[in-house]
């Protein structure tokens, strides 16, 4: 069995607290794909790689679940109750169809979700059940 990594020095935790991960003793095998998504980046400089919250200080997370009316399934779009402080921060599941990827799936203009021309077209109709969490 191959063995990823070890590591010491975790300190804190979630929330913000602490430090994190301070070192890697070893890593053993397969490489390790660090990747940047939804409110994280990642980048490495010398032996150092940093992984980054990038959601805005303080931010207030908004989570929706959201049944499509007929209008909506229509405009291939719908209307957030609030503004996000960052539009691509916007994640998006189809409730009994998983996760959706943004700008593949759907897009977000200030606080306007469509699907138009993009991977939930065609797929999405009335009565399906959307979560949407974002952050203001």
């Amino acid at each position: 069995m191959a063995q990823f990594a070890q590591y010491t020095g975790y300190t804190g935790g979630g929330g913000g607290g602490g430090s994190g991960i301070t070192s890697i003793n070893s890593q053993v095998g397969p490489g390790v794909s660090i990747a940047a998504g939804a409110g994280i980046s990642v980048s490495a400089g010398g032996n150092v790689i940093t992984v980054t919250n990038t959601a805005a200080s303080g931010a207030t997370p908004q989570l929706e679940y959201r049944t499509l009316s007929s209008g909506e399934a229509a405009a291939k779009q719908l209307t957030l109750a609030n503004v996000p402080s960052n539009s691509a921060m916007v994640i998006m599941d189809v409730i009994d169809g998983g996760p959706q990827q943004y700008s593949v799936d759907y897009s977000v203009t200030v606080d306007v979700v469509s699907w138009s021309g993009l991977g939930l077209d065609g797929i999405l109709s009335t009565g399906d059940v959307l979560r949407l969490l974002y952050f203001t």
